[in-house]
């Protein structure tokens, strides 16, 4: 994920003669050493004191007495910001996960070398991640219902079932979703240590049975601005990446119809993105048949992203391959930037990537266009906008004055 902040110079230039000819005329030393072009020793041209040459004292050359934009070669500095990406990991940590995929790895296994490299990728440190592992247990409940035989339904559970049951009756958080983020969400360099270690733990994903995704997905239909306010911001960079490597054990009974946890799935990611602005991703360990990726499917058409079908983890570095696209597609392509002088004309402006100007298109297809009635806020389109999804621009630039290029 590339960083989402950079300077955006802002030049205030008049074009009445061009913009190379009028800069250096406008900027051209007087011959008499008083800062005029008049020849007579005084400050300004014309004796009134505001060195615009028309007598009417109001600073600019038009001679009608009002304020009118600045014709010098002014210029400022402008932040040009987006907002950064908020994506809070909900990390199924149900005991199949320590199943084994290919290469002898296990699902947990892959997991873990997975978030390594999202997290420790410099693209992303301007980027903020949260871990919220499902179902929820604390430091104790994990140690105390940690048991790898009991996990074995073929192996020692046949030698020791009433161990295991009076241990699986005193754990009985499988299905629970109660707790916050175990990781709140921060700036990867310093949420994803805390992440890292978390998933390197030896006592997950060995304490728990089920899987409730819906339930999970719920819980941030609440409103939990409280402890994490800016992942309820509403402003359309909040996310939820569910990886999972099973479809929902918890939502209704046992004989529950997979066609209404797809329903329930639906309608729970809808609503976060119409309620809560969150969207949502799905990734999924297993192919593209049977119940999980009929519910993780379901939560990608409706969890208001471009990615409307779920990553299916098959093989080795399909789950990088899932992260950097999930990384690319949160960027941002629109930009605010600072309330111009009153003395830059806002009906006169155009933007640069790297000293190349960006025609604007109100269709937003091949430029730019303003994104509100404000003219504060930018939205770069289509080939530009994969351009700085790319990271390729290094400088955006804005310079008023001169009539803006027109795609």
């Amino acid at each position: 994920m590339r960083s989402l902040k950079s300077r955006l110079a802002v030049v205030l230039l008049p074009c009445l003669m061009g913009w190379g000819l009028y800069a250096v005329f406008a900027c051209s030393p007087s011959v008499d050493g008083d800062g005029d072009s008049d020849g007579d020793t005084d400050t300004d041209a014309d004796g009134d004191g505001d060195g615009d040459g028309d007598g009417d004292g109001d600073g600019d050359i038009d001679a009608d007495g009002d304020y009118d934009y600045d014709n010098t070669c002014d210029s400022q500095e402008f932040t040009i910001s987006t907002e950064p990406p908020r994506l809070m990991l909900l990390l199924d940590q149900s005991s199949s996960m320590i199943e084994s995929a290919w290469g002898g790895h296990s699902h947990w296994t892959e997991t873990q070398l997975g978030l390594e490299a999202l997290l420790n990728d410099p693209r992303n440190a301007d980027s903020y991640f949260g871990l919220d592992p499902f179902p929820d247990g604390d430091m104790d409940y994990l140690v105390r219902c940690h048991d790898e035989c009991c996990q074995d339904v073929l192996g020692c559970f046949v030698d020791e079932w009433q161990r295991c049951i009076n241990l699986s009756m005193s754990c009985g958080r499988s299905c629970m979703v109660d707790l916050p983020p175990w990781v709140p969400l921060g700036l990867a360099p310093v949420s994803g240590p805390d992440i890292i270690d978390y998933v390197n733990l030896d006592v997950v994903p060995t304490s728990f049975g089920n899987t409730p995704i819906v339930d999970q997905l719920r819980y941030y239909l609440e409103d939990h601005s409280d402890i994490m306010p800016e992942f309820y911001a509403d402003d359309g960079s909040a996310y939820l990446v569910v990886l999972s490597d099973g479809d929902d054990t918890c939502e209704g009974g046992d004989d529950t119809p997979v066609s209404d946890v797809v329903a329930a799935l639906e309608d729970v990611t809808g609503r976060l993105v119409s309620e809560r602005g969150i969207r949502t991703f799905a990734i999924g360990f297993g192919d593209t048949g049977g119940d999980m990726a009929s519910e993780l499917n379901a939560i990608a058409r409706t969890g208001g992203t471009p990615h409307t079908s779920f990553f299916p983890i098959t093989e080795e570095g399909a789950l990088l391959e899932a992260f950097d696209s999930i990384s690319t597609s949160v960027i941002s392509c629109v930009y605010d930037i600072d309330q111009p002088d009153a003395t830059a004309d806002p009906n006169s402006v155009n933007f640069y990537f790297d000293g190349d100007v960006v025609p604007m298109d109100v269709a937003c297809e091949h430029g730019w266009r303003w994104a509100d009635d404000t003219h504060l806020r930018v939205e770069f389109c289509e080939a530009y906008c994969d351009r700085l999804k790319a990271g390729e621009v290094s400088m955006i630039e804005a310079r008023f004055g001169c009539s803006t290029v027109v795609y």
